[in-house]
């Protein structure tokens, strides 16, 4: 995302519906961002690559 960062999303994802389920998907940093993503209010940190199968359920976990 141009100008913007999936921290700077999930914050404002918060702030307007604190209840909406979010996965955060990411294919840089460590265990610094998931713990950074999860503090943030993240539900889930998942990381690239990224099978299907595994987004599915994940979603489905979420959703539930």
């Amino acid at each position: 995302m141009p100008g913007v960062d999936g921290f700077e999303v999930l914050a404002w994802l918060r702030q307007r519906n604190p209840d909406l389920p979010v996965l955060l998907v990411t294919g840089l940093g460590g265990a610094e961002v998931a713990e950074r993503a999860l503090a943030l209010g993240a539900d889930r940190v998942l990381r690239k690559p990224l099978g299907l199968a595994e987004l599915r359920r994940a979603v489905r976990a979420s959703v539930s």
